[in-house]
């Protein structure tokens, strides 16, 4: 049951249009003495009314199921002095104060509002990204009911929980507590992003995790050459020389199914958890409140019995002797739950780690051969020609590789220059190096490029490097035209 419903409980109408002509069904006075005195009192203080016998068993019925004890006087006073003669001007009373408690009720719920939502505002008032800046806009102009709603949005609750979790973690805590303390939904939108987002990036493509849509996050794979994870996870191998960069992914498939596992396994295990824990969160709020407000005991527990008879049953409700034993022991039923999560979410958070561990060696192995591959390409200036124009011409020459010599078309990001031998079975070998010289020769229609570069005899001469500059500002066709006249 949520706070709201908990609030609609405690202020109900005492009549609106049914009045008092449908009263609770009342007790029989010996089974409760209590009650007995209670009805004996109301009974005297409106011997001075102009009620009818009838009517005024039927106002003392519903009185007696309506209101606390010692609650009711200013009430029967009102009836008095308003002369009240049939149950149609009782209700025009009853009516006007459950308007007044109503409006009371409003400010008090207002009053919490401003206190609760006041602590959100210092959390996020330093934050620079766009959804936290119109989040504070929202707080700022206690737009309380659009802060929930925009809060609701996964994007934007995604967006300002990265930001403040990785500015500040200790404050990210903070607004996770409070947050949950407004709506205990929220907690399943803080579990998704504990056990999921921080880790699944990693597993994925072992990069440092997404922050938002516009950002690129970087691992320097050595001093030379970095790992560029795109937004849709990609991951690239680039030289910080040269703009070209080649693609360095994983075969991910088992890992990916693996860690879907893991967060659906995490999920239907804090599905049950989270359930019980928003209804006790809801119980434990309108127990502080009834508290405070000394509403009867046996109104407490019949409020619980209506809201989760399992839960009523399962702690024992009905025995309890106080309001206070209830707390404590719903109290102790959330830390208990609190901790059950946190042992699953660490578990889940472990598997994902051994997955991570899984991954590492086949990724710095992978980002080895393609890192090999790229300084190749970077030794013969191939990476200083636009790797649009390239791409083209790789397209063209794939058309009919056997043209050209080759045995496979050619497929840099799987490590192909001339024939099958992936990176796995053994990096690309000085007669690979040598074919694809010859045809890089053949593109720009010089012999400029020893082919003694192929086995680290030589380097590529200033004249060489000079030649493909000026080379280089050709048109696509030309290259093209080149091949053409190869195969001639």
């Amino acid at each position: 049951m949520s706070l709201e419903h908990w609030n609609n409980f405690e202020n109900q109408s005492p009549v609106v249009k049914t009045g008092v002509s449908e009263p609770k069904e009342f007790k029989k006075p010996s089974d409760n003495l209590n009650a007995i005195n209670q009805r004996e009192k109301i009974d005297n203080l409106l011997e001075k009314s102009k009620l009818l016998p009838a009517e005024k068993e039927k106002v003392i019925d519903y009185i007696l199921n309506k209101y606390d004890n010692n609650k009711y006087e200013s009430i029967i006073n009102q009836i008095i002095d308003w002369e009240c003669e049939t149950l149609d001007d009782v209700n025009s009373i009853l009516t006007l104060n459950n308007n007044v408690q109503e409006v009371q009720s409003n400010v008090e719920a207002e009053k919490k509002d401003l206190q609760v939502y006041s602590k959100i505002e210092p959390l996020l008032s330093w934050l620079t990204w766009k959804d936290s800046v119109n989040l504070l806009k929202l707080l700022k102009d206690k737009d309380f009911e659009w802060v929930k709603k925009a809060l609701k949005n996964s994007d934007t609750f995604e967006s300002v929980v990265w930001e403040l979790e990785q500015k500040d973690p200790e404050k990210y805590i903070q607004f996770k507590e409070t947050l949950i303390s407004i709506d205990p939904s929220f907690r399943e939108s803080f579990d998704k992003f504990d056990s999921k987002k921080t880790e699944t990036p990693k597993i994925l493509n072992l990069g440092t995790p997404k922050i938002s849509p516009d950002w690129k996050s970087w691992e320097t794979v050595d001093w030379k050459h970095n790992i560029k994870i795109d937004d849709k996870w990609d991951r690239y191998l680039l030289s910080k020389d040269s703009p070209y960069q080649l693609k360095s992914n994983l075969d991910n498939k088992q890992n990916i199914e693996a860690n879907q596992k893991i967060d659906a396994d995490l999920e239907n295990t804090l599905k049950p958890i989270n359930e019980k824990l928003n209804t006790l969160s809801s119980i434990l709020d309108y127990l502080e409140n009834a508290i405070l407000k000394n509403i009867d005991l046996k109104d407490i527990k019949e409020a619980i019995k209506k809201t989760d008879i399992n839960l009523y049953n399962e702690y024992n409700i009905e025995n309890l002797n106080s309001p206070n034993d209830i707390k404590n022991i719903i109290s102790q039923s959330i830390k208990k739950l609190e901790d059950d999560k946190k042992t699953a979410i660490e578990k889940a958070k472990n598997l994902k780690r051994e997955l991570i561990l899984k991954n590492t060696k086949e990724a710095a192995e992978k980002d080895e051969a393609v890192k090999q591959l790229l300084k190749f390409l970077e030794s013969i200036w191939f990476t200083f020609i636009n790797q649009a124009k390239l791409q083209t011409i790789l397209d063209f020459i794939n058309i009919n590789p056997q043209t050209y010599w080759l045995d496979e078309k050619i497929d840099l990001e799987n490590g192909v220059l001339w024939f099958n031998r992936d990176f796995w079975d053994k990096n690309i070998n000085a007669s690979e190096k040598k074919a694809f010289i010859k045809l890089f020769n053949r593109m720009l229609w010089e012999n400029i490029i020893d082919e003694n570069i192929s086995t680290g005899i030589t380097t590529l001469s200033p004249q060489a490097i000079l030649r493909i500059q000026v080379l280089s500002n050709k048109t696509t066709w030309s290259f093209m035209e080149n091949l053409g006249k190869m195969e001639k």
